[in-house]
C-alpha cells in the first residue's frame, strides 16, 4: 500500500490534477449539515436528518405551489398577453427547420463530448464515462469490422430513442426526467434552509439528450435576445456589464448626468418560472411546435427528491421553475426573462443618453441579475410597475431586501439622494429595505465592486486573505520549487484573475502580491535566485514563474482590444468611454474629430492619462503602452473606404496642414465628408467630361452642389478633396489598390496555379496580407515606434516573372555532434542535377533544432535564386508546412509567439516570398520514397561533411524592404495568453545568466558529452533535469546545484561573521558542491560513489571518475551497446542510481553538519551508509516498478 501512494504521489503530485488539489484541499463540512430551524421543535432547531429530509422537502414543494392555486386562468392569460406583446423579436424561418428536425447521432455525440467528467451521476448511478467508453468501443468495432458489416452504435440507438420522446412523450411510469437535489450552501445562517441554492442532479442520458437540444436552441437565442443579456450566450461577457458600471459612474459625475444605478435580486429566480408562461414565451418568440412539445415532455413528468447526510427524501412532482443542473435551463430562463428586459426598454423610462450609442442606457442582464440604469427625470413607482406586472405573469418575486442603488452624477445628486432616498424629486420615498449605496461604500455587482470614490484597496482585502490562507495550506505539504510555482498559478493568478480584469489591480496590491510570490517560492527564506531569472522559461533555466505584473498587463490588453473592435457587436460602455476620451482631445482637433468611434483611427494624440478618470486611465494608459495603432499589413476595399477623411493614419504632411484651411471647413461643413468614401464621391467629378474645371461649372453635381450645401466654389472643393485622397499611402488609397496590389499579386498567383496543377501536394505561399472589413482588424500592438511604411506589400514587378521550369529544392537538417561542441547545418539540394546541395550553418544563438534548420535553407535558397522563378520546397517536417503554409498568417498575427524557431527569420522569409513575383509553395513528403530520398540526402551529406567534400556557409539574412515586413501584432487574433507570452519574451532578453550558472552549466555539458560523445546544448540539460523518472525533490535539489543555489561555501562567505560556515573544518578548503560529491570525507561520497559505480559495473556500465559533474548530468547520460543504440534499461538505472545516490550524499551531508553538529566523532559509518543506500535504492526500484 505504500508503495502504491508512493508511486501515485510521484505520477499525480505536483501536478495540475484532482489529486494533488484533492490531497491539499481545505477540509470543510459542507456537504454535512447538522442542523436546521424546525418551528414543530420545541427549541426551534432539528438535528435529526429525516426530519432535516422533510423540512427541506415541504420548503421546495411549498415553492412549487406558491401563488399557483389562487390564479385564475383568464387573469394569467391577460397578464402574459401584456407582457408579451412588447417583445416583436421572431426566430428566422431556417433556424425554426433547424430546431424542427430530428437529432442526429452527430448531435448526440457531440454532446457526449461536451459533457464534462467526473461529475456526480443521477438516480440511475450511470456516471457520462459510461457512455464516453460506449461510443470509444462502438468506433473501435467499426474499425476492425467488415466495412459492409453492421454494427450496433450507441449515438443512433440514443438517437432513435431521443426522437422517439420528441414525437411520443415518455412512458407514463418513466424515469427519465428523475433527478436528486442537493442543496449547497450559499451564504448567511447555515440553519436556514432558504439559503441553500438547489442544484439538480439529473441522470447522464437526460442531460444527453437536453445539451443536444442546448446546441440548437442556441442557434435561435441571438434572434430572440437583445445583447443586454450577456449570461450564457456564446460571444457576450460578463465584463461588459461591469465595464459599463464604472463608466457609467465616472462619465455621469463628469458630464452632469444625474441618475441612478439600480441593482435588482430575483428570489429563487430559476425555481418560481411559470411552466405556462414559459411555453407562451416559446410560442410567441417562434420557436417551432416540435421543440416546445420536447422541452414539455421534459417537464410533465418530472420528478425530484431531496438528499441530506445520504438520506433521501419522497419523491415530489416539479411543477414550476427549470431545474439548476439542466444544460437547457440557462436559455430556457433567458427567454423568460427577456420580455421584462424588453419592457423596461419600451417603457417611458429614458436612462441615459451617451453620444454615439443608437439606444440609450437602460437595462443590462446577466441570466437574473438585472441592472437598471435610471436618469433622475425617471420614476422608480414606474419601474416597480414594471417589475411587478413581469413577476405577477411569470411568477417570479423580487426580493427588495436585496435591492441596492448606487447614486452616480454630481456629488450633489449623489449626498441629495441618499438624504431623501428619493431618485426622483417628484417620487416617494424608496421602501425602507433597500440600500442606498453612499460616498466610499461599494454594492456588489457580477463579482466587481461599483461606488462612487471607493478605496480599491480595501475592495482587495479580503482576496488578499484567501490568498495568504490558501498558499499557507498548500505550503504544509512542502512542495518543491517546481510545485510551489505551480500552486502560485492555481492561486494566486486564479483567485486574482476576475477581480483584476472587472475591477483593476491598485500598483500597492500588485507589489504586495509580488512579494508573496517571491516568499512563497523560497518558503519565507532568502532568495538564492533573482526572480527575474525565475521567470524564464523551462528551456532557459528558469521556472517559468507567474510573473502578475505582466498577467496584469495582459488583461488590460484584452479590454484594450474589446474597446478597441469597431465591429457592429461593439459593447456599449466602449462609447462611453469614448464620449469620456473625446471630451479629454485637445481644442485644435475638436473640429476634425471623426463621428462615432473613428476618431480611434485617426492620427490624433490621445489625451494624457493624468487627466482622465480612473477607467479611462487604464484604458488610454494601455493603449499608449502597447503602441496600438491602426497599421494593418493591407487594408481591404471596405476598410480604405471607410477611413477618416481627416488626420488619415496613412496621410502625409500635406493632409496634415490642410485639415483646417477654408476648403477643408468647407468639405466637412457642407459636403459632409468624414470618411474617405466621401472624399472620393466629392472628388469624382473630376474625371467627368462635363465638369469644367471653374468656379461657376455648370455640371449637375456642382449645380446640386451650390443649392443644397451653400458651397461657393464646388471645383476648388473637389480638387482639395482629389489632393488629400493623392497624400494618403498607395496601401489606403482605393484608387490604386487594383494597379498597385492587386495585379501583381495575380502575376504571382500564376505561378500558384502553375504549381498545384502539376502537384497538388504542394501548398503554395499564400501572398494576400488583406485584413479583414472590421474597422478593428487594422489595429496592431507591439509596433516600433519609428513611422510605418505606407506602401503596398505586392509583389516586386519590378522584377517580372520568368517561364524557366519550376525550381524544385528538398530540405533536411544535419548535426554532427561532437563532446565539447555541435554544429548544426541546414541543407538545400536542388532536384534537377545541375549544382550541389549547400549547407548553411546557422547563427549560434539560434534554437538547434530540425525547424530552424530547414528555415534556414529556405532563406538562404530565396536570397541566392531570382525573384521571378517558381520554386517548390519539399519537407519531410510537418512544422515546416505548418509555420510556412497551413497556420502561417495565424502565427504572423500573433507575432510568432509559441513557434520554436527565431522570429527575425521567419519574419525574413516571410518578406522574401512575399516580394517574389515567382510562386513560392511547401511540398510535405508523404509518401515512402519521399521520405527515403530525404533520408539518403541526409546520410549522404554528412558523409560528405566528415570527409571535408562540403564547406558550410555562414547565413546571412537580407535586408528586406520594410512594406513587406508584418510588424507586431494583430490586436483582435491575440488572447490573454498570447499576449503574457509575447511580453515575458521580451523582459527575457534583458536577464543576464548568472555567472556561476554559466559555469556550472558548462561543467554538465562537457561531463555529458564526454559519455555521449554529443555536446548537450544548454536548453537540453534544464529539459533533462526534469525527466518523470527522477523524483521532483531530486529535480530541485540538481536545479538549484546548477545555478549555485545551495547555501553552501561562496554563499556564507558572501555574509559577514558567518564565513566559518563555506569552509570545510576537516578538509581546510572551501565546501562547495564538488568537494561534498568528491572529495569530503565527512559526506560518505566514498562509499556512496563506491556502491553506485559497483551496481552500475555489474551491469556492463562503466562511468568516469568525475562524479560531481557526471552526478548533476545523470538524467541526460545514455548508455548504448556496441552497435551505438541506446540501452533502455541500463540507462534507466543509471539514472536512478546516479540521482537517489546524489541526493543521499546531500542529505547525509546536512545531517552531520546541522543534527550532529559537524562532529568528527558522530560521523555516519561504512554501514550505516551502506545500509542506507541499499534501502534508498531498493525502496526506489520497487515503488518504480510498481
Amino acid at each position: 500500500m505504500r508503495e502504491t501512494v508512493a508511486t501515485m504521489n510521484h505520477i499525480k503530485g505536483e501536478t495540475i490534477s484532482k489529486y494533488w488539489s484533492g490531497v491539499n484541499r481545505a477540509t470543510k463540512p459542507r456537504d454535512t449539515m447538522f442542523m436546521l430551524q424546525d418551528p414543530q421543535s420545541e427549541n426551534n432547531y432539528t438535528r435529526d436528518t429525516f426530519r432535516m429530509v422533510e423540512i427541506a422537502k415541504n420548503h421546495h414543494e411549498s415553492l412549487q405551489r406558491d401563488g399557483l392555486e389562487n390564479d385564475e386562468e383568464e387573469t394569467q392569460n391577460r397578464e402574459t398577453r401584456e407582457v408579451l406583446q412588447n417583445c416583436n423579436a421572431r426566430v428566422p424561418e431556417e433556424v425554426q427547420e433547424k430546431l424542427s428536425e430530428r437529432l442526429s447521432s452527430e448531435e448526440v455525440q457531440t454532446a457526449i463530448e461536451s459533457l464534462p467528467n467526473s461529475k456526480s451521476p443521477g438516480m440511475d448511478g450511470l456516471p457520462v464515462e459510461v457512455w464516453k467508453a460506449l461510443c470509444q468501443r462502438c468506433d473501435e468495432r467499426n474499425e476492425n469490422s467488415d466495412p459492409d458489416e453492421e454494427n450496433f452504435d450507441i449515438r443512433e440507438f440514443l438517437a432513435d430513442t431521443f426522437n422517439d420522446l420528441d414525437e411520443n412523450g415518455p412512458q407514463e411510469d418513466s424515469l427519465f426526467s428523475e433527478g436528486w437535489m442537493c442543496p449547497l450552501y450559499k451564504k448567511k445562517d447555515r440553519t436556514d434552509i432558504s439559503n441553500y441554492r438547489p442544484i439538480t442532479v439529473l441522470n447522464s442520458d437526460y442531460k444527453i439528450y437536453t445539451k443536444a437540444l442546448t446546441f440548437r436552441l442556441a442557434e435561435a437565442a441571438p434572434h430572440i435576445i437583445h445583447p443586454d443579456q450577456a449570461g450564457f450566450m456564446k460571444g457576450r461577457r460578463i465584463e461588459n456589464h461591469t465595464d459599463l458600471m464604472h463608466s457609467m459612474i465616472e462619465w455621469s459625475e463628469m458630464s452632469e448626468q444625474n441618475g441612478t444605478i439600480v441593482l435588482l435580486d430575483q428570489e429563487k429566480a430559476y425555481d418560481r418560472i411559470r411552466h405556462d408562461y414559459l411555453w407562451d414565451c416559446l410560442e410567441h418568440f417562434g420557436i417551432p411546435e416540435r421543440f416546445r412539445r420536447t422541452v414539455q415532455h421534459l417537464y410533465k413528468k418530472a420528478e425530484t427528491k431531496i438528499m441530506i447526510n445520504g438520506i433521501f427524501s419522497d419523491t415530489f412532482e416539479v411543477k414550476r421553475g427549470v431545474r439548476q443542473g439542466d444544460p437547457l435551463s440557462c436559455l430556457l430562463f433567458n427567454i423568460a426573462i427577456e420580455p421584462l428586459a424588453e419592457a423596461i426598454r419600451r417603457s417611458e423610462l429614458t436612462g441615459f443618453n451617451v453620444p454615439g450609442l443608437h439606444e440609450n442606457i437602460l437595462v443590462s442582464l446577466f441570466a437574473d441579475d438585472t441592472t437598471v440604469y435610471l436618469a433622475n427625470t425617471d420614476s422608480y413607482d414606474e419601474l416597480q410597475r414594471i417589475l411587478n406586472l413581469w413577476c405577477k405573469a411569470s411568477g417570479a418575486r423580487f426580493n427588495i431586501e436585496k435591492t441596492e442603488i448606487v447614486p452616480i452624477g454630481t456629488r450633489e445628486h449623489r449626498n441629495r439622494i441618499t438624504e431623501t432616498r428619493q431618485i426622483s424629486p417628484n417620487d416617494r420615498p424608496l421602501p425602507n429595505g433597500i440600500r442606498i449605496v453612499g460616498e466610499r461604500m461599494t454594492a456588489r455587482a457580477l463579482g466587481a465592486h461599483i461606488g462612487n470614490n471607493a478605496e480599491q484597496e480595501t475592495i482587495w482585502t479580503s482576496v488578499l486573505e484567501k490568498v495568504d490562507t490558501a498558499l499557507d495550506r498548500w505550503s504544509r505539504s512542502s512542495p518543491t520549487e517546481e510545485g510551489r510555482r505551480l500552486i502560485a498559478l492555481m492561486i494566486i493568478a486564479g483567485m486574482t484573475q476576475y477581480l483584476t480584469r472587472v475591477q483593476g489591480m491598485p500598483k500597492e496590491v500588485e507589489k504586495r502580491l509580488e512579494r508573496r510570490i517571491t516568499k512563497f517560492i523560497w518558503n519565507e527564506k532568502r532568495p538564492p535566485i533573482n526572480i527575474e531569472t525565475l521567470r524564464l522559461q523551462i528551456n532557459e533555466g528558469g521556472l517559468d514563474l507567474l510573473d502578475i505584473k505582466t498577467r496584469n498587463e495582459a488583461i488590460e490588453i484584452m479590454r484594450v482590444q474589446t474597446f478597441l473592435s469597431l465591429g457592429p457587436k461593439r459593447p456599449k460602455w466602449t462609447y462611453v468611454e469614448d464620449a469620456i476620451i473625446r471630451s479629454f482631445v485637445a481644442a485644435p482637433y475638436l473640429d476634425i474629430l471623426a463621428q462615432g468611434p473613428l476618431y480611434l483611427l485617426q492620427d490624433i494624440p490621445l489625451p494624457a492619462p493624468s487627466r482622465l478618470p480612473t477607467q479611462t486611465r487604464r484604458l488610454v494608459k494601455t493603449m499608449k503602452a502597447c503602441n496600438a495603432r491602426a497599421e494593418p499589413p493591407m487594408p481591404s476595399a471596405a476598410v480604405q473606404l471607410a477611413m477618416p477623411a481627416w488626420r488619415h493614419p496613412g496621410g502625409g504632411n500635406y493632409s496634415r496642414h490642410h485639415t483646417r484651411t477654408q476648403r477643408a471647413t468647407c468639405l466637412r461643413r457642407n459636403h459632409g465628408v468624414e470618411t474617405i468614401r466621401d472624399l472620393m464621391i466629392v472628388a469624382a467629378r473630376l474625371t467627368d467630361w462635363r465638369h469644367k474645371k471653374r468656379r461657376n461649372c455648370a455640371c449637375a453635381i456642382c449645380k446640386q452642389d451650390r443649392e443644397r450645401t451653400n458651397c461657393t466654389n464646388p471645383n476648388r472643393c473637389a480638387r482639395q478633396a482629389w489632393d488629400l485622397l493623392g497624400d494618403i499611402g498607395p496601401k489606403w488609397d482605393p484608387r490604386r489598390r487594383l494597379l498597385e496590389y492587386e495585379e501583381p499579386l495575380a502575376i504571382q498567383q500564376e505561378g500558384h496555379l502553375r504549381i498545384t496543377e502539376r502537384d497538388n501536394n504542394a501548398a503554395p505561399f499564400n501572398a494576400d496580407v488583406t485584413t479583414g472589413d472590421d474597422l478593428g482588424d487594422t489595429f496592431r500592438i507591439f509596433l516600433p515606434r519609428e513611422n510605418s511604411t505606407n506602401l503596398a506589400p505586392s509583389p516586386d514587378i519590378m522584377t517580372p516573372r520568368r517561364d524557366d521550369p519550376i525550381k524544385h529544392i528538398t530540405l533536411t537538417a544535419i548535426t554532427t555532434f561532437k563532446s565539447d561542441h555541435n554544429n548544426y547545418y541546414g541543407v538545400a539540394s536542388p532536384d534537377d542535377n545541375t549544382s550541389r546541395p549547400i549547407l548553411i550553418k546557422i547563427p549560434e544563438a539560434w534554437p538547434k533544432n530540425n525547424l530552424t534548420l530547414e528555415l534556414t535553407a529556405i532563406a538562404h535558397t530565396l536570397h541566392h535564386t531570382d525573384p521571378g522563378t517558381d520554386i517548390v520546397f519539399t519537407t519531410s517536417n510537418a512544422q515546416v508546412r505548418d509555420v510556412l503554409s497551413t497556420r502561417m498568417r495565424i502565427r504572423e498575427a500573433i507575432a510568432w509567439v509559441n513557434t520554436p524557431a527565431p522570429r527575425e527569420l521567419l519574419m525574413s522569409i516571410v518578406a522574401k516570398m512575399q516580394a517574389r513575383t515567382g510562386a513560392s509553395a511547401i511540398r510535405y513528403a508523404k509518401t515512402k520514397a519521399d521520405f527515403l530520398e530525404i533520408k539518403h540526402l541526409r546520410n549522404r551529406e554528412r558523409d560528405n561533411l566528415r570527409r571535408g567534400r562540403m564547406q558550410p556557409i555562414p547565413l546571412r539574412l537580407p535586408e528586406t524592404p520594410s512594406r513587406y515586413t508584418t510588424k507586431g501584432a494583430k490586436l483582435q487574433a491575440l488572447s490573454q495568453a498570447d499576449i503574457y507570452r509575447i511580453i515575458k519574451n521580451e523582459k527575457a532578453l534583458r536577464v543576464n545568466q548568472r555567472r556561476q550558472t554559466q559555469i556550472n552549466l558548462a561543467i554538465v555539458q562537457h561531463a555529458v558529452g564526454d559519455l555521449n560523445q554529443r555536446f548537450p546544448e544548454p536548453a537540453e540539460v534544464w529539459r533533462g533535469i526534469r525527466d518523470r523518472e527522477i523524483p521532483k525533490n531530486i529535480r530541485s535539489f540538481i536545479w538549484k546545484a546548477i545555478h549555485g543555489a545551495l547555501k553552501i561555501g561562496e554563499y556564507w562567505e558572501r555574509i559577514p561573521n558567518y564565513e566559518q560556515r563555506g569552509q570545510c573544518n576537516t578538509c581546510g578548503g572551501r565546501e562547495d558542491l564538488e568537494h561534498i560529491l568528491d572529495d569530503c570525507p565527512n559526506t560518505g561520497q566514498g562509499v556512496v560513489n563506491r556502491l553506485a559505480y559497483e551496481l552500475l559495473r555489474r551491469k556492463g556500465v562503466t562511468l568516469p571518475r568525475r562524479r560531481s559533474a557526471v552526478m548533476l548530468g545523470s538524467p541526460l547520460i545514455r548508455i548504448r551497446n556496441n552497435k551505438g543504440k541506446t540501452r533502455r534499461g541500463a540507462t534507466r538505472l543509471t539514472k536512478i542510481v546516479l540521482t537517489e545516490s546524489l541526493y543521499l550524499i546531500w542529505r547525509l551531508r546536512n545531517e552531520w553538519r546541522l543534527r550532529r553538529d559537524a562532529d568528527p566523532e558522530r560521523r555516519h559509518t561504512k554501514l550505516e551508509i551502506t545500509r542506507r543506500w541499499t534501502a534508498t535504492i531498493n525502496k526506489r526500484l520497487t515503488w518504480t516498478a510498481g
